[in-house]
């Protein structure tokens, strides 16, 4: 039994899977069953089988698989995201490309986890997108850096925005 501070049994916060093999589905709910302040509430193979259980699932997060059969996880998160919002989701993806993540997050994920990562990293993004944060793994955070460190200019550079803005128009 779960109890908060206060000796209440606290709530444990729902999850849906959505992933395309049976195989993943079963390894994530028996990792998330086996915490104590999480539980599966639902999961789904495809977007029409998401839309139609997330309804009576009602959960807080749900983990969406950006590779689908015959469709992208990515539109199904641009469509989650429209018709739930209340629901923080998490991509879960194969690619560590940061141009992959980049595209999660503005399709309105607020989580991307690759799946050669740990079961550890799983579930700290599922804590970390319920808490109100963002999670995306540390090396496509490092790709991403090292992807927009690139598209800077070399050079002097002014710390005075007016200044700089002058300097540019000259």
């Amino acid at each position: 039994m779960n109890l908060s501070p206060s000796g209440t049994v606290a709530r444990k916060s729902r999850v849906f899977i959505v992933d395309d093999h049976p195989l993943v589905r079963e390894g994530l709910t028996n990792l998330i069953n086996g915490q104590d302040d999480l539980i599966v509430c639902g999961e789904a193979k495809d977007s029409a089988q998401t839309i139609n259980r997330i309804v009576k699932a009602r959960p807080d997060v749900a983990l969406i698989d950006i590779s689908l059969e015959n469709e992208s996880g990515l539109e199904l998160v641009k469509q989650l995201r429209s018709q739930f919002p209340q629901v923080a989701l998490i991509v879960l993806s194969m690619h560590d490309e940061a141009l992959y993540a980049e595209r999660a997050l503005r399709a309105g994920a607020r989580g991307y986890v690759m799946k050669h990562e740990t079961s550890k990293s799983v579930l700290a993004s599922i804590r970390r997108v319920l808490g109100g944060g963002v999670y995306v793994s540390e090396r496509v955070v490092n790709r991403m850096a090292r992807r927009l460190t690139s598209f800077a200019r070399p050079g002097p550079q002014c710390s005075n925005p007016i200044l700089s803005a002058a300097k540019e128009r000259s």
